[in-house]
């Protein structure tokens, strides 16, 4: 079961980018499948043979670090040739109409992007990202997903495998240039849950005031893309099943994360009640995505598939696995609604969204053998 969940996370992971990959190739070069289907096959040969490279771990981070400068580099340069005009996509035009409305004193929900797409996310998403709209450059937030789970993952290379191929992997990836090119952070927003949910599974139980923090942040965390609430299930319903966690100790921590979500829509309530009730990310998530029938099937699903974690590596896993099929059935309905129209060459699907599961598959290949997280979890 260990090898088929790693094979599976390494075959998404090679799916992701091979989408990104054929896409943007395409409009290049007609050898778009060719080229495509050779850089995941090298990525694939890369991870089948990593034990014949041999680095030092202190070699190993020297790479961790050179990558991230060269990233850092994807920005500079991104910064003085790609500017926001000439992009066709309109995640920074998301965040700057409704920063721009929001500035003016008018309700940000009702603002539209350069394509006539009213803002899904939540208000702390909006919040994270004011400091670099105001510097006037969004690709810095994109980067530093990237930068900071480059950084997290060198600082424990001891007790991770496949380390060398996570690296490789990122490099490597069509979709980590396109995010930052195009001022996307659907990454950096996955990789701030992550490392929310990573520190859940250290602080102990008796901790109130860690408890307390952990709440609030995953309040306000939840409270930039709905679709991360699949991530809590997993992690607080295994938790109540493997008998980790009291019931009476996750109702606590979903009333504070409540209270914390609930907190950051209060601006909206106070100042524009009559307008949220009419347009807020609820609806626009539920009229333009998939119909809520959707959301709660999938929801059930992930709460019957949590049943199969055996170990907190597992929990990641099962994160990863729910995001992918949710974003695989938002596809497949958009799909169905565009009919002839393909979904990539006519924008039907927006396959960035299937970068929300890459942290989570990554993060368990290099952490399914570790110690910390492959020991079978033992009830309380």
């Amino acid at each position: 079961m260990k090898n088929l969940k790693r094979s599976s996370s390494l075959v998404i992971l090679l799916l992701v980018n091979f989408i990104f990959a054929y896409k943007y190739i395409h409009r290049i070069t007609d050898f778009s499948l060719q080229i495509s289907l050779s850089l995941i096959l090298v990525q694939f040969l890369f991870y089948k043979f990593e034990n014949r490279i041999v680095l030092s771990t202190k070699w190993i981070t020297v790479f961790f670090y050179s990558a991230i400068i060269l990233l850092l580099g994807v920005v500079f340069f991104t910064w003085l040739k790609i500017p926001l005009a000439g992009l066709n996509i309109d995640r920074y035009s998301i965040i700057t109409s409704f920063i721009d409305a929001m500035l003016k004193g008018n309700y940000p929900y009702f603002a539209k992007s350069i394509q006539g797409n009213y803002p899904g996310p939540m208000p702390t998403y909006f919040l994270i990202a004011l400091p670099f709209y105001l510097i006037g450059e969004l690709s810095i937030l994109s980067f530093i997903g990237y930068g900071l789970y480059l950084f997290y993952i060198s600082k424990r290379i001891k007790d991770f495998t496949h380390i060398k191929f996570f690296l490789f992997y990122f490099l490597s990836s069509i979709f980590v240039y396109w995010e930052i090119a195009s001022r996307s952070n659907i990454f950096t927003f996955s990789v701030l849950i992550l490392f929310l949910m990573d520190y859940f599974l250290r602080v102990p139980q008796n901790n109130k005031l860690k408890i307390i923090v952990f709440s609030l942040l995953a309040g306000l965390l939840l409270s930039t893309r709905s679709v991360y609430i699949i991530v809590y299930i997993v992690f607080f319903i295994s938790g109540l099943i493997n008998k980790e966690y009291k019931f009476k100790h996750l109702f606590f921590i979903g009333l504070i994360a409540l209270f914390g979500f609930i907190l950051t829509f209060l601006p909206l309530l106070i100042f524009f009640k009559n307008d949220f009730f009419v347009m807020n990310p609820f609806t626009i998530q539920s009229s333009f995505l998939v119909p809520q029938i959707y959301v709660l099937a999938f929801i059930i699903i992930t709460i019957l598939i949590t049943f199969s974690v055996k170990n907190n590596a597992d929990k990641f896993f099962i994160s990863g696995i729910s995001l992918f099929f949710s974003i695989l059935i938002y596809a497949c309905y958009s799909v169905y609604k565009c009919l002839s129209a393909g979904p990539f060459y006519e924008n039907c699907v927006d396959i960035s969204y299937f970068i929300f599961c890459v942290p989570f598959f990554t993060f368990f290949l290099t952490s399914s053998e570790s110690n910390d997280y492959s020991k079978t979890i033992v009830s309380r």
